[in-house]
């Protein structure tokens, strides 16, 4: 495992992902048996990801949604005049290259 002092430069430093995924790494095993250059590769992508995840969370928090955990995946379609197809569409917000406006109105409805 790293030690504290690597540690904690790396938290001063605003990097404890890199801690994490070091120690990921040692605990899966293949510590050893991976080359230098793969390890780091991984170990780029999983603080990328870390850091990605991070900023979405930072921004649903800012946001201030009514439902931040909302999916589009959750929609329940069902006796509506909207389709599945449709929700795909817009989720991927290509209507705004074509700049075109859209409005949504809907309530929650409880399962």
């Amino acid at each position: 495992m790293i030690n504290e002092e690597t540690k904690t430069k790396l938290q001063v430093m605003g990097m404890e992902e890199f801690a994490d995924g070091i120690e990921s790494q040692q605990r899966a095993g293949t510590f050893d048996a991976i080359p230098f250059e793969q390890r780091f590769d991984n170990l780029v992508d999983y603080v990328y990801e870390a850091k990605y995840q991070k900023k979405i969370e930072t921004l649903r928090r800012r946001a201030k949604l009514r439902f931040p955990s909302a999916d589009v995946r959750d929609i329940y379609y069902e006796g509506r005049a909207i389709t599945k197809e449709l929700i795909a569409n817009l989720s991927t917000c290509n209507y705004m290259f074509s700049h075109i406006d859209i409005s949504i109105e809907g309530r929650v409805v409880n399962k």
